[in-house]
């Protein structure tokens, strides 16, 4: 994830903008975001420059989590992901 601007996100060639923030935690921002066919998305952003290991693996793990469910209406849809190194 690239943010370029203050109001759009970019993830792997696709462009989000940003309407507004939904919720903040410990490492992570989420935000109410449109894609350019002006689907609505929620965009969690984890900032790990600063994250302990047991941090990484936690949200590696979630990843894997949300990948492996697919597309069920009982938990949120993973649509992508994007760590910026």
């Amino acid at each position: 994830m690239i943010k370029d601007n203050p109001e759009r996100i970019l993830v792997n060639g696709n462009s989000y903008w940003i309407l507004r923030e939904l919720g903040r935690g410990g490492s992570s921002v989420v935000y109410s975001a449109l894609d350019s066919k002006r689907c609505l998305w929620a965009i969690k952003c984890v900032e790990l420059s600063r994250a302990e290991r047991h941090l990484m693996a936690g949200f590696a793990n979630e990843i894997a989590m949300l990948r492996s469910l697919g597309d069920t209406d009982r938990v949120i849809r993973l649509h992508d992901w994007y760590v910026h190194k």
